[in-house]
């Protein structure tokens, strides 16, 4: 996802970050002058929002871009990439703005948008994307070259210029991208990349690659922006449980509160869980061209498959209406593959367990009313016959129960009923609570 563009510029003293930056290690540096381990520690404990979104995004070391980027591989995977040599010449300070600009890209869902079908349009937002985040970490902590509003940028059109230093900070995307848009269209019928050039750097980039974001698979996008949903809900809960946002603006915190309760209740994080965990399957079919090699070899498809195994607390204290109420959320939610359904108290009560595809009829049945042991379900799971059979584990219960132990291989979600208690449910698993009238939506 490097930024491909050639420098144009014939000036001798234009220099471009292309320019300062090697492509490859330098045998005279340490390799520990190129580690960031420091600046990813400091994000992770004075930045409580952005540190837990970090420490769920791996970091990649890639050579081939001149800067950094954040994007997704073909298992919709997400990973925040850089040039080593880039990141060691900054400051500290620098490499913490860094780091915290490529998180937000995740947090704002930037990578999960559709990119505009005009390319001149998708390169402005590309700049605008860049100006709202920039002005949220401010100008101390990113490298100079990085577009600011409030603040004009190198550029060889003084009107444009002077735009963008009277934008005002802390706005949205959008906002920056209609004034861009309204502008390219008043200078030149819509942009386009001697739009882009004329800002940025000395040679017109933003300070990282978007280059990749709109060529997502359809098929991805919706497993995409749930994991990226996920994250970033993840990421409010660290900043509410510490009562601390770090350094992201009052302002921008409540609008990110806002946009996970709006958007997260409990039957839509599930919905996101569920997505998380499909695995990708990839087939052959001589219906779809192959890209590389058309009408030589057959296309591929891919399609999306979940293992799903949804525990049900017995206990008297969890009523049917509830069972009934979680069941038909994940009917709903569940759009392909099976859903194994097993009833359990102090054990797994294997006798009740149904394996129910997407759209099938099913009518549930209580089977047991005894206590609640958590543990027969990480007994059952890691049971060396089913390890690795299930992409994922739901609970359903209320909560009242000692907590359990580790569940080898298979992610967990727990959903409490709405008069249940969240503290049974281990550290790091996701959790919800179901509500009536409100959203009430917690995570361990």
């Amino acid at each position: 996802m490097s930024n491909e563009k050639p420098n144009t510029d014939n000036d001798s003293n234009h220099v471009s970050i292309r320019d300062t930056v090697r492509h490859e290690p330098d045998p005279t540096v340490s390799p520990d002058d190129y580690r960031i381990d420091a600046a990813l520690i400091h994000v992770l404990h004075s930045e409580p929002f952005s540190g837990e979104i970090s420490i769920r995004t791996p970091k990649v070391i890639n050579w081939k871009v001149d800067t950094a980027y954040v994007s997704a591989d073909k298992e919709a995977n997400i990973h925040l990439g850089y040039n080593p040599d880039f990141m060691r010449t900054l400051p500290f300070e620098q490499k913490v703005g860094v780091i915290i600009h490529e998180i937000l890209h995740i947090a704002f869902g930037h990578i999960t948008e559709r990119a505009p079908a005009n390319k001149a349009d998708a390169k402005i937002h590309n700049i605008a994307a860049d100006l709202a985040i920039n002005s949220i970490i401010g100008p101390e902590r990113l490298p100079d070259f990085c577009l600011m509003p409030g603040r004009a940028p190198k550029s060889d059109d003084p009107k444009l210029a002077a735009l963008i230093k009277s934008f005002p900070k802390l706005e949205s995307t959008d906002y920056y991208f209609n004034r861009l848009k309204d502008y390219a269209e008043a200078n030149g019928g819509g942009g386009g990349s001697d739009f882009e050039l004329s800002i940025g750097n000395e040679n017109g980039e933003t300070l990282d690659s978007h280059g990749g974001w709109g060529d997502v698979p359809d098929e991805l996008r919706d497993v995409l922006k749930n994991k990226a949903r996920e994250m970033t809900a993840q990421g409010v809960n660290s900043a509410q449980r510490s009562a601390k946002w770090g350094t992201i603006p009052a302002e921008i915190a409540a609008m990110i509160e806002k946009m996970m309760k709006h958007e997260l209740d409990w039957k839509a994080i599930l919905r996101m869980f569920l997505g998380r965990t499909r695995s990708m399957d990839r087939y052959s079919t001589v219906k779809r061209i192959n890209k590389r090699m058309p009408y030589l070899f057959p296309g591929v498809r891919r399609t999306t498959v979940a293992n799903v195994l949804c525990a049900i607390d017995q206990s008297g204290s969890v009523g049917d209406d509830d069972v009934q109420r979680f069941l038909a959320e994940t009917f709903a939610a569940s759009k392909e593959g099976k859903l194994d359904i097993v009833n359990f108290d102090t054990e797994m009560d294997e006798k009740s367990l149904q394996s129910v595809k997407s759209g099938q009829n099913f009518k549930w049945q209580r089977t047991r009313q005894g206590g609640t042991d958590f543990d027969a379900v990480r007994r059952y799971v890691n049971d060396p016959k089913r390890r690795g059979k299930y992409s994922a584990v739901i609970i359903f219960t209320d909560g009242y129960a000692p907590k359990m132990g580790t569940i080898v291989g298979s992610k967990v979600m727990w959903v409490i009923s709405e008069g249940g208690d969240i503290s049974a449910a281990r550290p790091g698993d996701l959790i919800v609570k179901m509500g009536s009238k409100s959203k009430t939506v917690q995570r361990a």
